[in-house]
């Protein structure tokens, strides 16, 4: 769910009318080419999101970095069979760290309002 709640953290920042065309120019700009580059913001996965968030300083680079350490904790969970292959181990430590980093995403986008 962390990777759900960052996802809508950062779409909803991405979509506030001071930031959304300059966000639409660097996702084209990372995208073009490919098929993708037409989405909206809404349909971004969480990679984009982050970068994006990135590029227009929405994110510190500690909240960065906690940004990308939930989505690596999403994709152990998601894709199971890599708990299942023995190179990762889910627990509550790693759960908690992960929320931390959800509140360091939180901290900084609500420190970069307008």
């Amino acid at each position: 769910m962390l990777g759900s709640v960052a996802e809508g953290i950062l779409t909803w920042r991405l979509l506030q009318t001071d930031v959304e065309q300059t966000a639409y120019v660097h996702y084209k700009q990372s995208n073009s080419g490919k098929a993708k580059a037409d989405l909206k913001i809404e349909q971004w996965n969480l990679s984009d999101l982050i970068d994006v968030a990135k590029k227009l300083k929405l994110l510190g680079q500690t909240a960065e970095q906690a940004a990308w350490a939930i989505k690596d904790f999403r994709n152990l969970i998601h894709p199971y069979n890599l708990i299942r292959q023995g190179s990762a181990r889910l627990d509550r430590a790693l759960a908690l760290t992960c929320l931390g980093g959800l509140l360091r995403i939180v901290d900084s986008v609500a420190g970069r309002l307008s």
